[in-house]
């Protein structure tokens, strides 16, 4: 395992004051005076296995060669080791033990960057927000929150003021922010664009009301120089409901104009091979969004509804022909369904289902069984 730490300095940045929000201040940082960034090779591990990985980290303290004792270096193996961990397992660190907690809460480059999204963003308020991020003392690089609908503009507004490095903003499905407001945060940061500062370069905000083609295309040019405003993203599939693209993708804000109804929203290519090789194609057909075009649930290839040879499904939901032969059938009415709705149907010993609707329909003893 190689690990190179980079040093960047950086000037004093602007102080705005403090800000306080449910009793909580916010201090923007008055000065940054190195940002560490780690170059290493960390493998997956679970939520479940972060026990076992902790005692991997631990060096029990022994006799070397010249009878001095090397000491314990639990501590500076997870300082590398934390900025890679999500929310939940960096949380669930915390409680392991007092001097964990202390290290976790006290290191800004494991709170960078910050993901909040199911089933964390249920009950995720303002007050959280702006504890977490007050633990990047100021040096916060990116904050996606999704679907966390108990967040106000106002809290997520000042964060920005107190982390002047956030250069992705995620807001998908939270829908107490507005679209006026979306605009203010995406000003702020472009007026601090510098050598120093990047701006906001990537924006998530599928799922916001009052997204107007006026608001996006403000958006993208504040975001984008005007020479970048007609370079082509790369394809968008839809998988499994409506799912804004992840930061490592070149695409600077997830949301389109729609060719077919001018709508503001996700726009997704197609699967089908045939359809792609038209993509550039101005008589291209079956590139919109998700109500102007119908498609398959599972593999995204744009279908026609209106065609009989598309099987009926007991979840509604639409399915290609060659999808819906592959998935599993209700022992009922012998319906094919998503993946997602057959795994919360319920389930047989031999390994069959019954879907819901036969479910609820059923009135013989054999459906207490």
């Amino acid at each position: 395992m190689s690990l190179q730490i980079i040093p960047t300095e950086f000037n004093h940045l602007q102080s705005h004051g403090s800000i306080h929000v449910g009793g909580i201040g916010i201090i923007p940082s008055p000065q940054l005076s190195m940002i560490g960034v780690v170059d290493m090779e960390v493998p997956a591990t679970s939520s479940g296995d972060i026990s076992s990985a902790m005692e991997d980290l631990t060096v029990d303290s022994k006799e070397v060669g010249d009878g001095s004792s090397q000491t314990d270096t639990t501590h500076e193996a997870l300082f590398y080791v934390l900025p890679y961990l999500g929310l939940r397992e960096l949380l669930t660190l915390e409680t392991l033990s007092r001097r964990l907690r202390d290290l976790i809460r006290g290191d800004p480059l494991s709170w960078q960057q910050l993901l909040v999204d199911a089933p964390s963003n249920k009950n995720f308020t303002n007050v959280e927000l702006v504890k977490l991020t007050s633990r990047a003392q100021g040096r916060l690089q990116s904050l996606s929150l999704v679907k966390c609908l108990k967040i106000s503009e106002e809290v997520v507004e000042a964060v920005l003021v107190a982390n002047p490095l956030v250069h992705k903003l995620g807001l998908a499905g939270c829908t107490g922010v507005s679209a006026e407001a979306i605009l203010r945060m995406v000003k702020l940061q472009t007026d601090r664009r510098s050598p120093d500062f990047p701006g906001l370069v990537q924006l998530r905000i599928q799922g916001l009301y009052g997204i107007t083609t006026e608001i996006y295309n403000s958006l993208l040019a504040m975001m984008q120089p005007s020479e970048n405003l007609s370079s082509a993203s790369t394809p968008q599939y839809f998988n499994r409901g409506e799912t804004s693209p992840p930061f490592d993708e070149d695409r600077a804000i997830d949301i389109e104009i729609c060719p077919k109804c001018g709508g503001a929203r996700l726009v997704f290519d197609c699967t089908r091979p045939t359809c792609q090789e038209r993509r550039n194609n101005p008589l291209y057909q079956c590139r919109g969004c998700y109500l102007c075009i119908a498609r398959c649930e599972e593999c995204g290839m744009c279908i026609d509804t209106t065609e009989e040879e598309n099987g009926e499904t007991f979840c509604l939901e639409s399915l290609c022909q060659s999808c819906w032969l592959q998935s599993p059938k209700c022992s009922e009415c012998n319906r094919a369904g998503c993946s997602y709705h057959v795994s919360l149907s319920r389930k047989f010993e031999d390994g069959s289902f019954i879907c819901d609707m036969c479910l609820l329909n059923s009135t013989g003893p054999e459906s207490d069984e």
